[in-house]
């Protein structure tokens, strides 16, 4: 039931995001109004995609039942956001991350603040619904990003999920020990068509990983 609670709220939350400045838009006319690939303050833009792809290091974790030789943390993000009539933004996105066999996927809200000058900062919660290797879901992620021209960020990245874990007692004896693990994760991530470039390098380095 507690699932199912935390995935209506972000689910809500998410529609809400994009909902919202949609219909702001629709009643004050879309004249003038583009979508943008890469992300533009009102004026240049009303609308535009998320697509996001970065390396992260971790930096503070409380456990390390994830943690290997390997500390980079892949990040994927893809979304669409739309500019309110101030200098900010409201959207969502689809949300993967990965650290060697482990994944997690997700979604959430975002808010944008164009600061001027091409700066704007990102702030994006999400909800952790899904992955891989030995998490417990649901997990929730909070990331705050300061972008320059849509080009490149950097970021600071944190994840707590819940994780269960055998503990040996004896033969055929095990004791299942339920954890929960925070991380915090500091990096940087290419946007818009340098997240093309950044995303090979992500495969590359994966794929090196692995042998």
């Amino acid at each position: 039931m507690k699932q199912t609670h935390c995935l209506s709220i972000f689910l809500v939350i998410t529609i809400l995001a994009i909902a919202v400045p949609v219909n702001g838009q629709n009643s004050t006319g879309n004249e003038g109004c583009n979508f943008c690939f890469r992300g533009k303050p009102k004026g240049k833009c009303c609308s535009f995609l998320i697509f996001e792809t970065g390396f992260l290091y971790y930096g503070i974790a409380e456990s390390g039942i994830r943690r290997g030789t390997d500390d980079l943390l892949f990040t994927a993000d893809l979304g669409l956001m739309f500019n309110n009539k101030g200098s900010s933004a409201l959207g969502g996105s689809f949300h993967i991350s990965a650290y060697n066999n482990f994944k997690s996927f997700g979604f959430g809200p975002r808010y944008r603040k164009w600061l001027g000058k091409g700066v704007a900062l990102d702030l994006s919660p999400r909800l952790l619904i899904a992955g891989t290797g030995n998490g417990s879901y649901p997990g929730f992620a909070f990331s705050a990003a300061l972008a320059v021209n849509e080009w490149f960020s950097i970021d600071a990245y944190l994840d707590i999920v819940p994780y269960e874990r055998q503990n040996y007692l004896g033969p055929s004896n095990f004791e299942t020990v339920k954890e929960t693990q925070t991380a915090l994760y500091l990096g940087a991530s290419g946007r818009g068509w340098v997240a093309l470039i950044t995303s090979t390098i992500i495969i590359m380095v994966a794929i090196e990983l692995s042998n």
